[in-house]
Order: C-alpha cells, then sequence, then structure tokens
C-alpha cells in the first residue's frame, strides 16, 4: 500500500464514536443556543411591545383628547395584559435555557472532551508519522 490507508483502514470503531460524538455534541449546543438567540429576539420585539402598552397606559390615564386615544389604541394592537403575560412566560423560557446551557459542569465537561479529543487527534497524527517513517 505504500504508505496510504484503503477506506477500510481509516475508520474503525474509534474514529466512528469520535466523530458520532463530536457530531451529537455539535447538535445538541447549536440548536440550543439557535433557540436561545430566536428567543432573545422574540423577548426584544415583546419588551417593545410592553414599552408601547405602558405609553398607551399612561396616554389613557391623564385622558388625551379621544382622537389620539384612539391612535394609540389602534397603534398598539393588543392587550396590556396579554403583552405582559407574553413577557413574562419569554422570559422564563428563555432564562431557564440560558441557565441550563451555563451550568458550570455541563461548560467544563464539554471543555475537556475537546481538550481531550484534541490530545487525541494529536497522538493519531504522531502514530501516523512514526509509522511513515
Amino acid at each position: 500500500m505504500g504508505g496510504q490507508f484503503s477506506g477500510r483502514d481509516r475508520y474503525n470503531f474509534s474514529t466512528d464514536i469520535f466523530f458520532l460524538t463530536h457530531k451529537a455534541q455539535n447538535l445538541g449546543f447549536r440548536v440550543c443556543h439557535e433557540n436561545l438567540v430566536k428567543l432573545n429576539q422574540e423577548l426584544a420585539r415583546v419588551q417593545r411591545q410592553h414599552r408601547q402598552d405602558l405609553v398607551r397606559k399612561c396616554y389613557e390615564l391623564i385622558n388625551l383628547k379621544s382622537l389620539l386615544r384612539t391612535f394609540l389604541l389602534q397603534a398598539s394592537g393588543g392587550s396590556f395584559n396579554e403583552t405582559q403575560n407574553q413577557l413574562s412566560a419569554i422570559s422564563q423560557r428563555y432564562m431557564s435555557m440560558k441557565a441550563a446551557m451555563l451550568v458550570p459542569s455541563y461548560l467544563e465537561t464539554l471543555m475537556c472532551f475537546s481538550a481531550t479529543s484534541s490530545s487525541w487527534l494529536i497522538q493519531v497524527k504522531s502514530l501516523i508519522g512514526t509509522l511513515k517513517h
């Protein structure tokens, strides 16, 4: 074979497990991160809506002219309590997901897994280099 590996020699159980574990870790963390980003965007949108509803309530309380009040009611679209409930629910989901992703033991395990993988890859590369000489 002259120092080259055939397709059969390249992959074995250890390499399959190595790549599958990395892929599973990547998919799991990436999906959680993407969901966290989407929740953050939705949270910002609902917070803006909530602020608009607060402004609308303030204008209602000081009895502005009915034309302005009607305009603000139409512009805000939706009730104040509904927006407040949305804000609360999204905030809870966001904080729960963020807390789950930032658990120190998870981050430590992730770091150890990456370091171990790097070390293993270096050892494999060194072994291949030794076998060629």
